[in-house]
């Protein structure tokens, strides 16, 4: 009988295939970019509004306080201030403006570092404002004021320049738009333009000039549904209008002209709770534009320089978004939920 010493072999191949599957999904995972660059948790109760002022996040709370990020390190805890003021903005990263609680007829500069107040705005009946909305560079806030018009027709606001010590600006329109039913307002970062959008039968939009004080142009949009979100480019040049539901008009202000119509995607939601735009915001330099839809937040993005080209649909998770804003070098964009999700800050595709 023949005999051997030859032990077993262990087949190699198998272990090769191994290997160079757990390679190949390493450099596939660091070749696939990761949306998600940081997570952190949210503002307590959820979000109210958004702002970025030079390399601060700037978050107003459900819960009537002001969180404070660094965009330069994301992972430090945030700065927080309860101020217990439930109608308020940020003008930048160390103030606020708000309708005052102790005078029904004003508005206040707190500071956040002190609590302490700066400044009072008077207003003959402050405390019912509907809406309160700064600048993109927080320089100027609109304040919607109530009408004693019957009509529909007459809209009346407040143009405040946070650095000035005069009183605000008070401006009464009447618009010629039929059963014209007011949605939003924007002001420019000078201060000399206010867009005020809602609809009739349709979407609708009015521009106006606060030195005059006189309405420029005013149209409605055939084919659209009511406008309920209004921002300007950071330029003034440039309007960005959405419909209710999945659509944003881009205006061009000295024509009125419509230059662009961006599209979301629609899709299913519950009965209860249709699609709609939550958020719209410009990056720094304009070249960047965002609008958020929910619920089941998702965030489009579109580059404004090429012909607003959409460049990022993101998922987020988050039931419905109300709060986004770009990184000072457009690399990130952070987003935050309604409700107590977590602050997501998302990368954006080809900006390294």
């Amino acid at each position: 009988m023949k005999t051997t010493n030859e032990k077993k072999k262990t087949p190699k191949m198998p272990l090769i295939l191994v290997f160079f599957g757990i390679v190949l999904i390493m450099i596939v995972a660091n070749i696939i970019p990761k949306k998600v660059q940081y997570e952190c948790a949210g503002p307590t109760g959820g979000t109210v509004r958004m702002s970025t002022f030079t390399d601060k996040l700037v978050i107003i709370s459900q819960n009537e306080e002001v969180y404070i990020w660094d965009w330069n390190n994301l992972s430090n805890t945030p700065r927080i201030s309860s101020l217990g003021l439930n109608n308020m903005t940020a003008v930048d990263s160390d103030r606020i403006l708000a309708v005052s609680t102790q005078d029904k007829d004003s508005m206040t500069i707190i500071d956040l570092n002190t609590g302490k107040e700066l400044k009072r705005f008077w207003l003959y009946d402050a405390q019912k404002c509907t809406k309160i909305n700064p600048s993109h560079n927080g320089k100027y806030v609109i304040a919607e004021l109530p009408t004693n018009a019957t009509s529909g027709k007459e809209i009346k606001f407040a143009v405040i320049n946070v650095d000035s010590s005069s009183t605000p600006k008070v401006i009464k329109i009447n618009s010629k738009l039929e059963n014209f039913s007011t949605e939003n307002f924007a002001v420019t970062n000078d201060g000399s333009l206010v867009a005020i959008v809602g609809g009739n039968k349709n979407g609708a939009i009015i521009l106006v000039d606060t030195l005059s004080r006189k309405i420029l142009w005013e149209k409605t949009v055939d084919k659209s549904i009511t406008f309920n979100k209004v921002i300007f480019s950071q330029d003034g040049s440039k309007i960005y209008a959405s419909q209710k539901d999945r659509f944003v008009y881009v205006f061009e202000c000295k024509t009125s002209e419509i230059v662009k119509k961006l599209e979301i995607a629609e899709y299913k939601t519950p009965a209860n709770n249709p699609q709609i735009i939550s958020c719209l915001t410009v990056s720094g330099d304009d070249s960047l534009f965002a609008a958020s839809s929910g619920p089941g937040s998702q965030v489009y993005i579109w580059d404004a320089a090429k012909n607003w080209e959409k460049i990022d649909v993101l998922k987020t998770g988050h039931f419905m978004t109300s709060g986004i804003s770009f990184s000072p070098d457009n690399t990130l964009i952070a987003i935050a939920d309604s409700t107590v999700g977590p602050l997501k800050f998302c990368k954006i595709s080809g900006k390294d």
